[in-house]
């Protein structure tokens, strides 16, 4: 039985309002569980169920891994998990400096705040929320570039007088399903002496040598800083900062959100170790991931899509609210789970069902999606 207001609260008023006006406009937000095949989550190389890393997971915690850190890192939260993990991503991302966050939110939020307090910001269009919240918990000057438009940000670069400048893009766009012109940015960001900040999220794991990531194919890097969050490709949890040698000791001794949480726990850095591991021991696997997607959108040709070929989300564009809401409502009947983005998420008018290809899919469920999507559209 749901509890009455006492309208003498302001604010409790105000918040049911509110609820009020974003059910009336079909924005409201629910917590569903769902069991039909899995075409939303971003569980790209469909690790969450492997069996080799729920074996080794098992064996290490009969072998008495521990289930919490404790504390900060600082405090006594740092384990050999923590330096293992780190390690190992080192070598594979090959980058001087490695430094592991409980979440890609906490690290964007801690790596922007932290390393842009004098700078002048240039951030793309279509960043995701956490980059956004970073530049706004620095407190410093943006500048919101349109989405890849390079001439525009380098008009924005050349007429700034702020010495310290700090460029700002996603690697893998999440909800169009694009790549950002790293090299391009790259370069402009050498030659106006600025940093490169790329969110690795939807790259990690699936493209880039030995798949960590699309700034590896780069040959200069020492202006480049790239987050690499274990919630997607790598189907884990936290997420690791990479950069230039000064980049791990700055971070552990200035970083709001590294300093003052708790460590994860050494169970979340092991299973990253076995994840990394599987990743080197079966190298095919996001190769026949890319696969999959190229069949998919050559097969479902004619809808409009937006993203790259290569791009293993594949986002469709619908009329509205209403007309995404209702697909997403079909193909949850026909047994698929494919959601509907809407407006915050998206700008008004880009509504979208956002299908995300994985690993597992078979190319008979390929087909079979595609003529339930053909059926609606027609």
């Amino acid at each position: 039985m749901a509890e009455k207001i006492d309208k003498s609260f302001y604010h409790l008023v105000k918040w049911e309002k509110e609820l009020k006006k974003i059910k009336q406009q079909n924005l409201d937000r629910k917590l569903t569980l769902n069991q039909n095949l899995d075409f939303s989550s971003n569980d790209y190389l469909s690790l969450v169920h492997h069996s080799g890393i729920r074996k080794s997971l098992i064996q290490a915690l009969k072998k008495n891994l521990p289930l919490s850190a404790g504390a900060s890192r600082l405090i006594r939260g740092h384990t050999p998990w923590h330096e293992e993990t780190e390690s190992l991503f080192q070598k594979q991302v090959n980058r001087p400096s490695v430094l592991f966050f409980g979440s890609g939110y906490l690290a964007n939020l801690g790596l922007i705040s932290t390393l842009c307090q004098e700078a002048v910001i240039f951030s793309d269009q279509l960043n995701h929320a956490s980059l956004i919240d970073g530049c706004r918990l620095s407190r410093r000057p943006s500048h919101i570039y349109p989405h890849k438009n390079l001439n525009k940000l380098e008009d924005l670069l050349k007429t700034e007088k702020q010495k310290n400048k700090v460029i700002i893009t996603e690697s893998l766009f999440s909800m169009d399903g694009d790549f950002a012109p790293l090299q391009e940015l790259s370069e402009l960001a050498i030659k106006y002496k600025s940093l490169l900040i790329v969110d690795e999220a939807h790259a990690t794991g699936i493209y880039g040598p030995k798949g960590m990531g699309l700034c590896g194919s780069l040959k200069n890097k020492d202006h480049i800083i790239s987050i690499h969050p274990c919630g997607k490709a790598l189907s884990a949890n936290g997420a690791f900062v990479a950069g230039p040698t000064f980049l791990r000791e700055y971070l552990i001794n200035k970083c709001r959100t590294f300093i003052y949480t708790t460590a994860p726990s050494p169970v979340s850095l092991f299973h990253i170790q076995c994840v990394l591991n599987t990743l080197i021991k079966e190298p095919k696997r996001k190769e026949l991931l890319k696969k999959k997607s190229n069949f998919f959108r050559k097969k479902a040709g004619g809808f409009a899509f937006i993203g790259d070929s290569e791009s293993v989300i594949v986002p469709i564009i619908v009329k509205n609210t209403n007309t995404a809401l209702s697909m997403e409502k079909a193909l949850q009947k026909k047994g698929y789970d494919v959601r509907a983005i809407r407006y915050p998420s998206v700008p008004k008018g880009k509504e979208r069902l956002r299908i995300c290809i994985h690993y597992n899919h078979t190319y008979k469920q390929l087909e079979q999606l595609i003529y339930h999507l053909k059926t609606l559209f027609n």
